[in-house]
Formats: C-alpha cells, sequence, structure tokens
C-alpha cells in the first residue's frame, strides 16, 4: 500500500506518543517499506520515495496545525519532529524549576 498523506500524519502522531521523545523522520517511516521481497525492485523504489515523500509532506501539515515541532540543528542535518503538547510541558516545567531556584 502506498501510504497516503491522511495515514502519514496518524502514523507520526501514533510514533511520537509511543516513543515519548523527539524522533528523525527516517524513524516515522512505515515499518515496510521495501515492500514484499517477491516483487520487483523498480516497485520497492517508488513504495520508499512514496513513503519518504508522504512522510515529509506530512510533518509541516502537522506543525502548521500545531500537533508538532520540526527542528533541524544546520543544513542538510536531519529534522526532527517532536510533539507540541510534549515540548510545551517540558518548557513550563523547565520554567517553574528556574523560578524557584
Amino acid at each position: 500500500m502506498i501510504s497516503c498523506r491522511a495515514t502519514s500524519r496518524e502514523r507520526i502522531l501514533r510514533r511520537l506518543v509511543a516513543a515519548g521523545e523527539a524522533q528523525t523522520l527516517d524513524r516515522l517511516l512505515p515499518e515496510d517499506i521495501a515492500g514484499n521481497a517477491s516483487r520487483s525492485l523498480r516497485l520497492a523504489e517508488r513504495r520508499r520515495r512514496a513513503a519518504w515523500s508522504s512522510t515529509f509532506i506530512a510533518s509541516p501539515e502537522l506543525a502548521k496545525q500545531g500537533d508538532v515541532l520540526l527542528a533541524q540543528d544546520g543544513f542538510l542535518m536531519p529534522v526532527l519532529v517532536d510533539q507540541a503538547g510534549a515540548c510545551a510541558s517540558s518548557a513550563g516545567d523547565q520554567d517553574k524549576t528556574l523560578a524557584s531556584a
């Protein structure tokens, strides 16, 4: 099955919740992007590209909706995806710790 944006968004959110921390885009790809071993290499490559594309497109859509935060340390560095609520609560906890010190 070729991955579409809607299923990619759901998969990204599900995996972020399960991981409990920021993940790189490659960790958010479908589990089986290579396809069945009996399929042609050409089809397997198309499935891999489709999985990357849908995951890459879904990430900024989720960020625009406020569901995730995206970060990249520099040019050509991996893109990190994290739950928006998780980062906000961590930052709030840090603020409370700093304020009480």
